[in-house]
């Protein structure tokens, strides 16, 4: 009966945490066993149980963690394959690399620009750009490209103040700052 009332905003909090590609579903939280599986066979370990932070509801659902370390990697697809009810889609590797977790956004003011997101990335989702009134060419991610695996966030140096945060895709804060294509 709690779960429906909302106490604690917990419905907010489902929304503001990453999932595995193919757990995006409305079903998702009815159909999770919290066995543990998925957690268990990822290569990364960018899935973690959860605790609390997708709400009390959610304990010990997987949940994609890049800020712990680690990345949805590009050519895994078994925790889909794993999931004993389905409540993570059993895609194929080719349906799981379009499968949207999130997607990334660089903090121009910490990024040191190094652009290993770049160099790193396999959907290639970012372009250079110049940010107005700070000096220099910055990486910037092209929304409609970034799928969220989190790969920027593991290959970025800086861990102290991250450069680099990956948003659930209905969750990405706008941008603030004016940007143009690097020259």
């Amino acid at each position: 009966a709690l779960l429906s009332l909302d106490v604690g905003g917990v419905k907010a909090k489902q929304k503001s945490v990453l999932r595995p590609p193919g757990a995006q579903g409305d079903d998702f939280l009815d159909k999770c066993i919290r066995c543990g599986q998925c957690v268990m066979i990822c290569p990364t370990q960018v899935l973690q149980p959860a605790a609390f932070e997708a709400g009390w509801d959610s304990l010990m659902t997987p949940i994609l963690d890049p800020f712990a370390g680690g990345y949805c990697d590009y050519e895994c697809n078994r925790c889909g394959q794993i999931c004993p009810s389905q409540a993570i889609n059993p895609l194929t590797l080719e349906e799981k690399r379009q499968a949207i977790i999130g997607t990334a956004q660089v903090n121009f003011e910490t990024c040191v620009r190094c652009m290993d997101c770049v160099e790193n990335c396999p959907y290639d989702c970012f372009e250079d750009v110049e940010v107005e009134g700070i000096r220099g060419v910055f990486p910037k991610v092209i929304p409609q490209d970034c799928v969220g695996c989190g790969i920027c966030v593991d290959v970025c140096p800086a861990k102290d103040e991250l450069a680099i945060v990956v948003y659930p895709a209905d969750s990405v804060p706008e941008e603030k700052y004016v940007t143009k294509p690097a020259t």
